[in-house]
């Protein structure tokens, strides 16, 4: 038994609430949606609460509920005024068990089944799919997951080679190699992804094609089919660069798209692609279409080879190619010439990876021919009287006195500056020694930079508890990516439900997760830490998290 209070308040007073539910001894804080107001896609690196915010402490079952409630609403008078509190009694619950029991054999399309381990499909023909729901994202359940899985079963994959982008459980690069596709790249930033990916693809005995990969595209050829479910305005940011990924006559499929926002989507990836029908699931929609395939006359104007050119190819890079022959990178837009007679290539002009586009334009284009070269301009010093003497006066004292208005107004914004980046200025090992020396003439201390996004998540592993029932363990193992020491991060822990729709986030300190006996002062850079957070009243709707450092 434990026990739960509840405070509704304001997004204005939720951290004071939080704060003070903490210090009356709160085992957990969820914070959570206390009306109508779902955020599907918060932008990244924030942490928006709602208008209306119920702030969750959970407590142990022997505490003193009157002593609890006579104390924590004097605090509110104080700290959250017109917040409402509620006690509630919350029964032992084995959530694990519970959520892995609602998984059963699903088929999309006409022969596709997704099925967790030991379970069959009602098909003997079918094309299996074993998985069991993870910590990343993807087994089916979903909308959005469904759409693509159904796509792919409609399709004629053999012999293609198909990107999932965003690959999470790798369902969709798993399903993808079982229906035939010759090879599959799967891509995604968290690490914990590309381990679930290249573990279900070894269980589906698929692992030989199928390679997985970061979010580094560097080298990484177009592919006929390219799937991304992810979120609208991810998919319109990087339509761009989905656009490269996908072969000249191949097929894109986006889904993690709400019905309202389907037209903004599409409109990102018109100019490139002739679109299906959008298919509809619930309140989500899947966009899929045909990568649009117009050739264009060019030419390289350092080595006047001629090119027939895919247009839709240079979108990425604005027009910029490389030339085979000279290596020159060009426009190939500026050269376009409506009548030029072209030249068949040994190979078409790459386009120019856009990560790489300055370090490429550091190298000097070819010579152009000697006759359009043209002689550097010389000064003319005719009629220059280097020997007239100079009028000086007070225009001198103006002068200085100008001079130092300006050297104590760069001072001045060279100070704000240093202040408002000052962990920039602290994380810049070359320079400490100098701020210490500083710090000991005025008897102060050089704080640790604080950079909690460069903090990288390695491992995570999830187990039940016997005890307390219900409870689960997340284990995770997180290096300090800076190059320099900082201080331990707090863990932000959001919480999903099968519709990414957020739950709620609990922010455990240094102190909660190691103790305030063990937590040291800093982690020096690159160094490891593996800490251990008790998950509890997760709630039947939740199935996925994400972790963040703040």
């Amino acid at each position: 038994m434990w026990i739960q209070a509840h405070v509704t308040t304001d997004k204005a007073h939720a951290e004071a609430v939080e704060a003070l539910l903490e210090a009356f001894g709160a085992l957990s804080i969820t914070l959570a949606d206390a009306a109508d107001e779902p955020m599907f896609e918060p932008a990244l690196g924030t942490t928006p609460l709602w208008r209306a915010t119920r702030v969750t402490g959970l407590y142990a079952g022997g505490t003193d509920l009157d002593a609890l409630q006579s104390a924590v609403m004097r605090a509110l008078a104080d700290a959250a005024p017109g917040a409402r509190l509620t006690l509630e009694a919350l029964a032992e619950r084995d959530w694990a068990r519970v959520w892995l029991e609602g998984f059963r054999p699903m088929c999309f399309g006409r022969r596709l089944w997704v099925c967790p381990s030991g379970a069959t499909a009602a098909d003997p023909a079918a094309v299996v799919v074993h998985l069991d729901p993870g910590l990343a994202f993807g087994t089916g359940t979903h909308p959005t997951t469904a759409l693509c899985l159904t796509w792919l079963d409609g399709s004629e994959l053999a012999g293609r080679r198909v990107i999932d982008f965003g690959c999470g459980s790798g369902i969709l690069a798993v399903a993808a190699a079982r229906l035939g596709a010759e090879h599959v790249t799967a891509l995604d930033h968290d690490p914990q992804a590309l381990t679930a990916t290249a573990a279900n693809a070894a269980a589906n005995e698929v692992a030989d094609r199928i390679d997985v990969h970061g979010a580094d595209l560097v080298g990484l050829a177009p592919a006929e089919v390219v799937v991304a479910n992810i979120l609208a305005n991810v998919l319109i940011e990087l339509a761009p660069t989905l656009t490269a990924l996908v072969a000249p006559r191949g097929s894109l499929v986006l889904s993690g798209i709400l019905i309202h926002q389907a037209d903004a989507v599409m409109a990102a990836y018109a100019a490139a692609f002739d679109f299906d029908a959008p298919a509809v699931l619930d309140d989500w929609v899947r966009l899929s279409g045909q990568r649009i395939h117009r050739v264009m006359k060019t030419r390289c104007p350092y080595c006047d080879t001629r090119y027939d050119i895919d247009e839709t190819t240079l979108q990425a890079t604005d027009g910029l190619a490389r030339c085979h022959r000279c290596e020159g990178i060009f426009n190939a837009y500026e050269e376009f010439l409506p009548d030029l007679a072209a030249q068949p290539p040994d190979e078409v002009p790459q386009p120019v990876d856009v990560d790489r586009l300055a370090t490429l334009l550091r190298n000097e284009p070819p010579a152009l021919d000697a006759a359009a070269q043209t002689a550097p301009a010389t000064w003319d010093a005719a009629g220059i009287d280097l020997d007239a003497p100079v009028a000086r006066g007070r225009g001198v004292l103006r002068t200085l006195g100008g001079l130092l208005l300006i050297v104590l107004l760069a001072a001045g914004a060279l100070g704000q500056l240093a202040w408002q980046e000052r962990n920039w200025v602290l994380a810049q090992t070359a320079w400490r020694p100098y701020l210490e020396r500083a710090c000991d003439r005025f008897d102060c201390t050089v704080p640790l930079p604080r950079a909690p996004g460069r903090f990288e998540v390695l491992q995570r592993s999830l187990a039940p508890l016997e005890d307390p029932v219900g409870a689960l363990a997340l284990e995770v193992s997180f290096r300090n990516g800076a190059e320099f020491a900082q201080p331990l991060p707090d863990v932000l822990l959001s919480l999903y439900d099968d519709r990414q729709t957020l739950l709620g986030r609990r922010r455990f300190a240094p102190d909660d997760y190691l103790g305030a006996a063990v937590s040291p002062e800093a982690v020096a850079a690159g160094e490891i830490v593996t800490v251990r957070l008790l998950l509890e009243d997760l709630g039947p709707a939740a199935s996925g998290f994400e972790l963040a450092f703040r």
